[in-house]
């Protein structure tokens, strides 16, 4: 992927509400959550673990969390639904904080998690000049949504506290929409 004039950094200045570092209160499984990494990184505990540490998950920095689940399991399945758990994080994070749609319908372009920490399935390394960026697909897929406001993605969703695997789509459904 080529940075061209209209692409647009999802950690410029400005933009740092695109982040999933930033504190941006959200209620999931009836606690508050710091940030949408924090339930993101949550989300990756198998369930025999998520009542022990829902509480802390919910208060801690996102960028502990982000560290902590480096050390702990990661349920089975994980690589498979990572996709789809990182949408519904984010549609929660728009509608939960709705003045950040208008924020992001604004952006026209592409929108690229450009990084040099060697991440390339959710954004682009600019070492490594290789990645996915399906961060910046998924915020892209959202605006794109929120802007024309018809895409049967959203026709069913409502705002809700409690994460319900049954409301997510599959990584193929998602993968489907990204290719457009």
């Amino acid at each position: 992927m080529k940075q061209t004039p209209f692409t647009i950094f999802i950690h410029q200045k400005g933009l740092e509400f695109l982040s999933n570092m930033r504190y941006y209160k959200i209620p999931y499984q009836s606690e508050i959550f710091n940030a949408s990494e924090n339930i993101y990184q949550f989300s990756k505990l198998p369930e025999n673990l998520k009542k022990d540490w829902l509480f802390r998950f919910a208060r801690m920095n996102p960028f502990t969390a982000r560290k902590i689940t480096r050390k702990l399991p990661v349920r089975e399945d994980w690589e498979d639904i990572k996709l789809k758990v990182m949408f519904d994080v984010l549609r929660l994070k728009f509608y939960t904080h709705s003045y950040l749609i208008k924020e992001l319908t604004k952006i026209e372009g592409p929108l690229v998690e450009y990084n040099y920490w060697k991440d390339t399935f959710w954004g682009y390394d600019i070492n490594l000049k290789e990645g996915k960026n399906y961060l910046g697909k998924l915020l892209m897929l959202l605006r794109d949504a929120f802007k024309e406001n018809k895409n049967p993605l959203f026709k069913d969703l409502v705002f809700y506290e409690k994460y319900e695997p049954n409301k997510m789509y599959s990584k193929d459904e998602i993968e489907q929409f990204l290719k457009k």
